[in-house]
């Protein structure tokens, strides 16, 4: 979502229609209409209450939201009718309603409906632990004892619930008794771990997802998930990963929404390993020299994070400086 609309946007539960724009089956209805994506859905959503402001708002209002072609549609034939897809045992929230994470309203790319299992903590700390898929003993070392301080500390995990770091992550969390929640990029009913994420939700955790029950996880939907995951938590660890790796676009969205970016200094010992790579680039002291090619950003978001010396907040020398660091959260 541009600037433009970010402006438009009202964001806040608030009284509506029981069948509303601001409702989860009104935002599903405002999906499915032709043209009129999520950007869009937010932007009409934000400046129209309730079906009957939209229908007899003139099509010049609505232009400015969907362009001409879709403001006539709209004027002419209204919103379509469209069944919600819903999931048994979980809720569907969007930004107007009740539950619905303050952290995610605010940022660029709010999702307009998230699917959510289990329980979402209504406030309190949490911090997101990314990194690489295939198991690296340095990088699972990292998550794991940072997992294991966030449980001991009352502080929320959120992961992906991939392989690799993202399992290590619930699992040490769930064995000191703490609470995660697994942002994923498939629908809530289709995750890629069931017996995990079944004890996810036994613990107190959640499953959310911006993908409707049913669907797949593509790569696309993999990578814009990551949003959800740096926004949810109050700062990002980036336990391991290679340079120009999926988790480099978790790291990018960390720091475009100016949420704290954690990395652990990789010791001599282990810093040829290819995991190291995005370490070592975001704890760089002078900086990212290719952001394009290391967090895959270019433009005017690339020229401003090269800018940051080094990229990443906090460059956690020890074991003893993650414990200080979660614990200061």
């Amino acid at each position: 979502m541009d600037n433009e609309d970010v402006q438009q946007v009202d964001r806040g539960p608030s009284t509506v229609e029981d069948d509303g724009p601001r409702t989860p089956r009104g935002m599903w209805r405002l999906l499915q209409t032709p043209g009129v994506g999520a950007a869009r859905a937010m932007a009409l959503a934000g400046s129209h209450v309730s079906w009957a402001t939209m229908h007899r708002a003139a099509p010049d209002r609505l232009v400015k939201h969907v362009g001409r072609k879709v403001a006539e549609q709209i004027a002419e034939h209204g919103i379509p009718e469209a069944e919600l897809t819903s999931h048994l045992d979980g809720d569907v929230l969007t930004p107007w309603t009740l539950g619905y994470p303050i952290r995610l309203r605010d940022i660029d790319g709010c999702p307009p409906l998230i699917w959510v299992r289990g329980i979402l903590p209504s406030s309190g700390r949490a911090l997101t632990i990314v990194g690489a898929r295939k198991p690296w003993a340095y990088g699972a070392a990292v998550a794991a004892r940072a997992a294991r301080t966030c449980a001991a500390n009352d502080i929320v995990t959120v992961s992906g619930l991939a392989d690799g770091i993202d399992t290590t992550v619930a699992e040490e969390t769930l064995a000191e008794g703490g609470i995660h929640l697994a942002v994923i990029g498939s629908g809530v009913d289709r995750p890629r771990r069931p017996d995990l994420a079944d004890r996810i939700l036994a613990a107190g955790g959640a499953i959310i997802s911006e993908q409707p029950p049913g669907t797949a996880a593509s790569p696309g939907s993999l990578v814009a998930r990551n949003r959800i995951q740096t926004a949810l938590g109050d700062a990002t660890l980036v336990a391991a990963a290679a340079t120009g790796s999926g988790t480099a676009h978790t790291a990018r969205f960390a720091l475009l929404q100016q949420r704290p970016l954690w990395v652990p200094a990789p010791t001599r010992a282990h810093a040829d390993h290819p995991a190291a790579g995005l370490l070592l680039a975001l704890a760089d002291p002078d900086g990212i020299a290719n952001p394009e090619q290391v967090l895959h950003v270019g433009g005017r978001h690339g020229a401003l994070l090269a800018n940051r010396r080094p990229a990443a907040d906090r460059v956690l020398a020890d074991g003893d400086a993650l414990d200080d660091a979660i614990i200061s959260l």
